[in-house]
């Protein structure tokens, strides 16, 4: 038995809850690989943003529940990737 107050027992916790979320996932979505954003979570537990492939790994059951297409869908999360990504340019490039 390990004790509740060391390393080991909470690392087996958090090994235990990603393999559950892996298992999930992926069963929602077979034969896909499951993005590591998408069973991570940050010392808070809120993450507001997730990576391109943990957003195509969603889009088949997002675009299912809005009722729009996958295209349809692509489109925008590309959009506002690429949106983004010119933002976070635009500002490194002014402070430099």
């Amino acid at each position: 038995m390990i004790p509740r107050n060391s390393v080991r027992y909470h690392r087996r916790g958090l090994i235990d809850r990603v393999g559950t979320d892996v298992a999930t996932l992926q069963s929602n979505n077979p034969g896909k690989s499951v993005p590591v954003d998408l069973v991570t979570t940050s010392g808070s537990g809120l993450d507001p943003h997730i990576t391109p492939a943990g957003a195509a790994f969603r889009l088949p059951r997002v675009a299912k529940a809005r009722g729009i297409s996958e295209e349809e869908l692509l489109q925008l999360v590309q959009a506002q990737a690429l949106s983004k990504k010119a933002l976070a340019r635009r500002l490194y490039f002014s402070a430099t």
